[in-house]
């Protein structure tokens, strides 16, 4: 006969439960039998969706020269859990620190393909996925021409997958 186990709730400041403490059936704590520590458990909790709850971010060390890169996955995750804010109409992202208040970037430029002869901007990622739109560009306009960066994006474009930002004073 299998024993089910039981869960001890440890509750958050809000009432939820965040760890558990594995109990047998007498309702005793059941130990590690190597570090005599009480098996616990971590439970996520979630929202009516099932995305995580955070209650808030820790920066630990801000940049130095004020530059920082956010990817596309960070920006779409902390505007998902609340923790995170990207104004696109003013270009800044403002992360919500539990400890720092409200830190704020400006965004210098986006996720974008950029032409490796001229400079000009070439749809994104978003817009063209394949990066037909860029290569027929590149082919037009530089056809048989070597780009500055041959050997790193042969293609004629770079891809820059990342928000450039700028620390706000």
């Amino acid at each position: 006969m299998k024993l089910k186990r039981q869960y001890h709730r440890i509750l958050s400041d809000a009432g939820n439960p965040m760890m558990e403490v594995a109990l047998d059936p007498a309702g005793a704590p059941i130990f590690d039998p190597v570090t005599h520590v009480a098996k616990m458990r971590l439970k996520i909790m979630r929202d009516e969706k099932g995305n995580p709850i955070v209650r808030g971010v820790v920066i630990k060390n801000l940049p130095k020269n004020g530059e920082h890169r956010f990817t596309p996955r960070t920006v779409r995750t902390g505007s998902r859990e609340g923790w995170l804010t990207y104004d696109e109409d003013n270009g800044v992202i403002t992360i919500h620190c539990l400890e720092r208040g409200e830190i704020r970037f400006k965004v210098q430029h986006g996720p974008k393909r950029v032409c490796l002869h001229d400079g000009i901007a070439l749809p994104g990622q978003i817009e063209d996925p394949a990066g037909v739109v860029a290569r027929r560009y590149i082919q037009e306009e530089h056809g048989g021409k070597l780009t500055p960066h041959n050997e790193r994006w042969p293609h004629g474009y770079a891809v820059l997958n990342y928000y450039q930002t700028t620390l706000e004073a």
